[in-house]
């Protein structure tokens, strides 16, 4: 099923993909969409916290990185896409991470 975003498609990279893109010469910024407890308890090293909850009032925190690509991460997956589609509509440059940290830490288990 594709999602739409103001008309634009709305994008995922894989866990692999964003490891990769990670270890580039411009890596994106990481967005934890989590709950400060899920936070707290382990994300991916340099990421940025703003709850999903918090994001629609607090988005104007990421102005500074408007030029860069936002992966934007929770759990599994559904408050991202979420948190994707408030930060699209503002004009920013944002991508899912596919099955969110679960997926990141099964990778990191290889």
């Amino acid at each position: 099923m594709r999602q739409l975003v103001l008309g634009k498609r709305l994008r995922h990279y894989q866990a692999g993909e964003v490891a990769k893109k990670l270890r580039s010469a411009t890596p994106p910024v990481l967005l934890d969409v989590r709950t400060l407890a899920e936070f707290r308890r382990g994300h991916i090293a340099g990421a940025l916290h703003i709850p999903v909850q918090e994001l629609g009032r607090r988005w104007r925190e990421l102005e500074g990185f408007r030029e860069r690509e936002i992966v934007v991460y929770c759990a599994t997956g559904p408050r991202s896409v979420n948190a994707v589609n408030i930060l699209q509509k503002r004009g920013f440059n944002a991508v899912n991470l596919r099955g969110g940290m679960k997926a990141w830490q099964a990778i990191q288990n290889e």
